[in-house]
Formats: structure tokens, C-alpha cells, sequence
């Protein structure tokens, strides 16, 4: 009996010790198949790894520079051009004023967007010999891990180096009380703010001035707050596990200007594009006009076809690439003038409003009415003012939808927080969520005001 209980312990050993990174990506794939509803998805996640890790061999055991550049161009065709053809033939959920929410329409392709971009990430790291070798189950970890949430983030090149020895650690209890911050942010984030943003998320097509502006701001906030809320689940599951991360947002509302703003929002993405396409391109046309026009407008158009091969998002992508080109350029000069940093914090706004207008109404017809209904300023006016001034049915709001008047000012509070108090160089992010009397605030008000059944989706998935 003793014989044997040694026995167990040693393939218990064997399985959750030398093998932590085959069992976690067995969770990985289980959690896939789960969240998507068919193992259908976990089965063709696991066949495009394959695929991916057998062209990146290729890659990487390729010598001559002609054979290798042919490899890595084969490697991008398949995966660009089979994202693209599952986007247009419309496998892959879009965004539009229908249905805010879409997810992907095939469960299949369920976080299909995160894996090729990750897939890519890694064979323009092997083709840049930022990483020689990756073995499949490491490999498979880097692709699916993080992506079987929906929400990135994609690791960059000096992530992507640590993988060559990654040995997965035990989530510990004190490594997981260390997180359990985060965690509770995350649920916070997802299960109170964004999910009460949702129900002032209207998909009617009135085209009263303050509705718009309503809508529009609501969007944008629960765009925000879901899609921080997955990140930041995603990078409590990777540090408990040991695995290398930043924080996929960084207080994006506390930039100073349009081009820090990109430094602060969806980290990932942002990252992927400056690694695998603007500084390749700026190696091979340095000229000032490419570098500071030509390439970031680029690389905001790829992000838009990204998003979704619509004119929508193709306005999207030319607002935000041409306020970025602008900035970098007014800031170079007169950076030092105070007013021209005040204008800077306040067209992000400006450009944010718009832009997600832009983002969230692929009705092109209706998109152009409601850019001309929020120039009715006056009338924006007047019922703003009719809503102050009914004091006695504010009242009876608040005794009615008390709840949501307390969610809806600690989500201001926070806001005015990452707007006003964090400092330009802060890199600490979410500092209120730390272990300690805050967390535990927190935790208080996520019990108080969780509500599963208004759970909306991932808000920016595919």
C-alpha cells in the first residue's frame, strides 16, 4: 500500500510538476470548448496551431535570407488572407448598430482574431531572430492562452523571448491572494460597469442630439470597461500561473494627448502593429514623410480592416490616423506652450466621440444623420436643460434606480481618477484595485451589484 501511494505521487509529480505546460494547455483548449459551446472549437484551434508551428519550424530552420523571406511570406498570406476571408464572407462577428454585441456568428471561430495576430506576432519574431526555437507546447500556450478569453493581449517580442524557458508555476495561495486584486477588478470592470453601461446603449434609430451623444459616450465607456475587464482576468490567470504580461490597458483616459492615448489603450494590438509593421517599414523607407505620415497611416487603416472591412471603419481608422499625424506634429513643435497641451488633452475626447460614432454605426445612410444631428447644439441644450430642471422626477429617479446611481458615481469617481490624478509617467496601473482596505471596498460593492443576467457579452468580440 505504501509502494503505491509512492507511485501516485510520482505521476502526480510527473503530470503537475514536469508537465504544468501541457496541462495548462489542455485548460486552455477545454476553457475554448467551454466559452464557445462545441469542442468542434477546440479541435480547430488546436489543428491552426499545428499548422502555424510546422511553417514556423520551417522559418526558423531556413538559412539562406531569399529562402527565408519566401517562408514568412507564405506564413503571413495564409493567416492574413484567411482572416480576411472569414471577415468578408462574414464568419467573423462585426460591430454594428443592430446588435452592439455581436459575437463571432460560426462558434468555431471563436477568438480566431487574437490567435492569428499571436500566430503572426511569433513568426516575425523567428524572422527577425528575436526568438531561434520554441517547442509546441510553449508554442501552444503563446497562441492560445491568453486569446481563449477573447481579450489579447498579444505578447511582444521580449514576452515572446521568455517563452524559450518558461517553466509554469503553481497558482500558490499567497501568489494568488498577491492577484486577487485584479481579479476582483476584473469582475467589477465586466459584471457592474459595463453592464450597466449596456442598458443605456440604445439600438433605436432617434436621432435626438442627446440620445446620440448619450449612446455614443455610454459605448465608449462599456467598450472600456468590458474590454478591461477581460484583460485584466487574463492577467491575473497568466501572473498566478507565472507567465510573463503587462497590463493590457494603462489608464488610457489619463493621456495627455492622441498619440500617449495609443501608448494606453488595447496594449496588445498596439504593440503588434509598431513590431510587425511600422518599424519593419520604417527600416526600409526612413524618409520623414513616410515615418510620420505614410506609416501610422498605415498601420490605423490595417487596425480598421482589422475591426472589419466596412466604410465605417475605414472613416474610423483615417479620423484617428490623421488626429495622430496631426498631434505628432503640432506637439514636436510647440509642446512647451501650455495651451497647446490643453488642446491636446482635450481633442482626445473630442476625436474618441467621434471616432467610436464612427465605430459603433456601420449604417452609412444613418452615420451621416446622426454627425448632423449632433450639430444641433441648441436643441442638445434644451433638453439637457428640461432633464435638470424636472426636479421633482430626478427625485423620484433616484428613489427608484438608487442602485444605479451609486454604480453609475463610482464608475465617475474612478474615471475622474485616471483623468486628473494619474500622473503623465505613472505606469502603475490600477493602484486602487491593490490588496488592502481598497480591495476589499471593492469586493464589497461587485457582491452589492453583480448581475449575471444582464450580461451582454463580450462587447469588442468576435
Amino acid at each position: 500500500m505504501h509502494s503505491l501511494e509512492l507511485t501516485w505521487e510520482r505521476v502526480a509529480q510527473r503530470l503537475f510538476v514536469n508537465h504544468r505546460i501541457m496541462a495548462l494547455n489542455l485548460v486552455s483548449f477545454l476553457a475554448i470548448a467551454f466559452f464557445s459551446g462545441t469542442i468542434l472549437t477546440a479541435a480547430f484551434l488546436f489543428l491552426y496551431i499545428a499548422v502555424n508551428y510546422s511553417m514556423t519550424v520551417g522559418l526558423a530552420k531556413a538559412r539562406q535570407t531569399s529562402r527565408r523571406k519566401q517562408i514568412y511570406c507564405a506564413c503571413l498570406g495564409v493567416n492574413i488572407g484567411c482572416f480576411f476571408f472569414l471577415q468578408h464572407k462574414g464568419f467573423i462577428g462585426v460591430l454594428d448598430s443592430k446588435n452592439a454585441s455581436a459575437p463571432s456568428t460560426v462558434p468555431l471561430l471563436m477568438g480566431y482574431a487574437f490567435y492569428a495576430l499571436q500566430a503572426v506576432a511569433i513568426q516575425g519574431a523567428v524572422f527577425r531572430r528575436v526568438i531561434f526555437d520554441l517547442d509546441f507546447q510553449r508554442y501552444a500556450l503563446a497562441v492560445s492562452f491568453c486569446g481563449a478569453f477573447l481579450a489579447g493581449p498579444v505578447f511582444n517580442q521580449e514576452q515572446l523571448k521568455k517563452f524559450k524557458d518558461l517553466e509554469v508555476a503553481l497558482p500558490t495561495p499567497t501568489r494568488i491572494y498577491k492577484y486577487l486584486h485584479v481579479l476582483i477588478g476584473a469582475f467589477a470592470f465586466k459584471y457592474v460597469f459595463a453592464n450597466w453601461l449596456s442598458q443605456w446603449v440604445t439600438t433605436q434609430e432617434a436621432l435626438s442630439p442627446l440620445l446620440i451623444a448619450r449612446t455614443v459616450l455610454c459605448f465608449e465607456l462599456q467598450v472600456y470597461f468590458d474590454f478591461a475587464g477581460y484583460s485584466l482576468l487574463s492577467f491575473f490567470l497568466c501572473r498566478i500561473f507565472g507567465i510573463p504580461i503587462y497590463h493590457n490597458f494603462q489608464h488610457p483616459f489619463a493621456a495627455q494627448n492622441i498619440p500617449e492615448f495609443w501608448r494606453r489603450w488595447h496594449v496588445g494590438l498596439g504593440t503588434f502593429f509598431k513590431e510587425n509593421v511600422f518599424l519593419p517599414l520604417r527600416a526600409v523607407y526612413p524618409q520623414r514623410l513616410a515615418t510620420r505620415v505614410i506609416l501610422p497611416m498605415t498601420v490605423f487603416l490595417l487596425s480598421a480592416l482589422w475591426h472589419g472591412p466596412t466604410r465605417n471603419f475605414i472613416l474610423w481608422g483615417l479620423l484617428h490616423g490623421g488626429a495622430f499625424v496631426v498631434s505628432v506634429a503640432i506637439l514636436k513643435r510647440w509642446n512647451r506652450m501650455a495651451a497647446v497641451r490643453l488642446g491636446a488633452k482635450i481633442s482626445v475626447f473630442i476625436v474618441l466621440f467621434y471616432g467610436r460614432l464612427l465605430f459603433m454605426e456601420s449604417d452609412f445612410d444613418l452615420l451621416m444623420e446622426k454627425f448632423r444631428g449632433l450639430g444641433r447644439f441648441q436643441k442638445m441644450g434644451r433638453d439637457l436643460w428640461a432633464i435638470l430642471s424636472a426636479h421633482t422626477q430626478l427625485s423620484q429617479a433616484f428613489l427608484q434606480h438608487w442602485d444605479g446611481f451609486v454604480v453609475g458615481g463610482a464608475m465617475v469617481l474612478i474615471l475622474a481618477y485616471e483623468v486628473f490624478f494619474i500622473k503623465h509617467d505613472d505606469r502603475r496601473c490600477y493602484r486602487y484595485l491593490r490588496p488592502g482596505i481598497w480591495a476589499f471596498i471593492v469586493l464589497l460593492f461587485t457582491l452589492l451589484f453583480f448581475q449575471p443576467a444582464n450580461h451582454a457579452g463580450f462587447v469588442y468580440g468576435r
